[in-house]
């Protein structure tokens, strides 16, 4: 998560997240955690975000 977000953009994003495992993995129990992280990092984890995801999504997990 962005360091620099405010708590109501963080806590949206983790809505958002949740909505989508729970879509994806309509059984499971989902807890977020969310740790800010400094913009330079961000590029590497949305990627690896979009890879998990399109996993989920094609149910390869």
């Amino acid at each position: 998560m962005d360091g620099s977000n405010s708590l109501e953009k963080a806590h949206n994003i983790t809505l958002e997240v949740t909505e989508a495992i729970r879509t994806a993995l309509p059984s499971s129990e989902v807890i977020v955690h969310q740790d800010p992280v400094p913009k330079e990092k961000l590029d590497m984890l949305i990627k690896l975000k979009q890879k998990t995801l399109s996993a989920l999504t094609d149910k390869r997990i």
